[in-house]
């Protein structure tokens, strides 16, 4: 699994083991307290509880999503996967912008 926060911290990629990409947003930039005296047990304090809502989700990759980053200006979204491909995302059209195949060891994607 990968994780990356969009550099204004509003939107959430998560890659996951079965190549699927969701992409969450976090509009107000608030998150759950964790010392919140309405809750009996950390346990009940999950993502449940946070400000996320997902906006998308991608079938990015056949096999495990080993790398999720946005681009500077958050409007792409760039993945790696074991299956040797790189591909990067318009976040906003929510659409596959290119696509890059690697031969060879792809371990360090």
């Amino acid at each position: 699994m990968s994780l990356c926060w969009s550099h204004d911290a509003t939107l959430l990629a998560v890659g996951r083991k079965d190549g699927i990409v969701d992409v969450f947003s976090n509009q107000d930039h608030s998150f759950p307290s964790s010392s919140s005296s309405n809750h009996k047990s950390s346990a009940s304090n999950s993502l449940a509880d946070a400000p996320f809502r997902r906006l998308h989700r991608v079938v990015a990759h056949n096999g495990c999503v080993r790398a999720v980053t946005f681009s500077s200006d958050g409007a792409l979204l760039f993945t790696g996967g074991d299956d040797g491909r790189v591909h990067s995302y318009d976040v906003q059209r929510k659409r596959v912008a290119l696509t890059s195949a690697f031969v060879g060891d792809v371990s360090w994607i």
